[in-house]
């Protein structure tokens, strides 16, 4: 672009080419009348790169790139056109306030991204649309003392019971002070409904984004606080940044402590129809004996419809309690494994049965608590 000339009076106005003004109606002493109202500042600033009025333009160059500010465009229209003057202003606020409220959220954008980026040793491709998982990375919440993650939820009665008895099983061994837990509860309706349509990939997938969640919040080991989904435990255990304390293992354990060799199995359908309760007992030695087909399915029948939703009825305890002792007769168990976390809440007040009756809840308590005075 050439050097445009700066307007000093109409004879330079005038000898501007045509196609710069086209005619308004004004002559050029007329032009540059106006022109000189509009202030020395705007005639001479030679950064205006384009200033309409009344219908012609008058150019300059720019030797700096940056855009005028639309608060001095608007005030050279104040003699010009009162309406335009009142739409310009409004218009220009609007933009410097946007501008400035922008520029504001972008610094505090950026010093927060420095901020994590120093603290945490996050690069700042990582940081830059920060999310919780980003901005929370793996750090004990408490440097003293250990930190048990829970997968709760599944269902929301057990979950309750497991933190209850984790700090008092807590408080009995080490005589002091309460257990850092973190509770992840998921939703139960959601898990089943996963179970019911055989959709194990997703149930895995749903599973373990809840348990990589805490280890995120910082906590040393995992724990699922429930039997069913531990049909797919393993897989989620491979994918677990934190090491998670199996309930199957930790029953398995204790009876082989108690040298018992056949035992009944009770939890939900899915629960005693699987294979993961069978096979780990197989491998240390001992028998697993599952109800009746009939009697498995008003046993989960009665789980899913009564004790996930909070309701342990006399005359559920009652059936429950016949087919233990039809199973003691004529199966020969030598003890009941509660394989359902809400069954020892239906059956606690149970009298006895005559055999050893394996609470999975507080065998899988005792491990985490083990764990957590390690």
């Amino acid at each position: 672009m050439s050097e445009w000339p700066e307007i000093t009076g109409p004879e330079e106005l005038a000898s501007l080419p045509e196609r710069r003004f086209p005619a308004a109606g004004r002559s050029a002493e007329e032009s540059y009348g106006c022109l000189t109202n509009l202030g020395e500042s705007a005639v001479g600033d030679r950064s205006l790169r384009s200033c309409e009025i009344f219908g012609w333009q008058a150019k300059a160059p720019a030797p700096q790139k940056r855009k005028p500010m639309r608060a001095d465009v608007g005030q050279t229209l104040s003699s010009v056109n009162p309406r335009r003057e009142r739409f310009f202003h409004s218009f220009s606020r609007s933009r410097l306030c946007k501008r400035v409220k922008t520029r504001r959220v972008r610094n505090r954008a950026a010093i927060v991204r420095e901020r994590i980026t120093a603290r945490c040793g996050l690069s700042p491709k990582t940081v830059k649309h920060p999310r919780v998982t980003d901005v929370m990375p793996r750090a004990r919440i408490n440097v003293e003392m250990r930190t048990a993650g829970i997968i709760g939820g599944l269902g929301p009665e057990s979950t309750i019971d497991y933190y209850r008895l984790i700090i008092a099983r807590y408080r009995a061994r080490k005589g002091a002070g309460y257990p850092q837990i973190v509770i992840n509860s998921l939703d139960v309706g959601k898990g089943l409904t996963l179970l019911d349509a055989g959709r194990l990939d997703e149930l895995v997938d749903y599973l373990a984004a809840g348990v990589e969640l805490l280890a995120r919040a910082g906590v040393d080991f995992g724990s699922i606080a429930a039997n069913t989904p531990h049909l797919v435990f393993h897989e989620v255990q491979r994918r677990s940044t934190i090491p998670l304390i199996s309930i199957v293992r930790a029953t398995c354990n204790h009876v082989r402590a108690l040298g018992l060799k056949r035992l009944g199995l009770f939890g939900t359908g899915f629960t005693m129809r699987a294979n993961f309760y069978p096979k780990e007992f197989q491998q240390a030695g001992m028998a697993i004996v599952r109800p009746g087909d009939s009697e498995m399915e008003f046993i989960h029948r009665k789980y899913v419809d009564e004790l996930l939703n909070n309701q342990f009825l006399p005359e559920t305890r009652t059936e429950v309690l016949k087919i233990a002792q039809r199973m003691t007769n004529d199966d020969g168990i030598e003890a009941l494994v509660l394989a359902g976390t809400e069954l020892p809440l239906l059956l606690r007040l149970a009298p006895p049965l005559g055999i050893e009756v394996l609470d999975t809840t507080l065998i899988h308590v005792e491990a985490i608590v083990d764990e957590l005075l390690r």
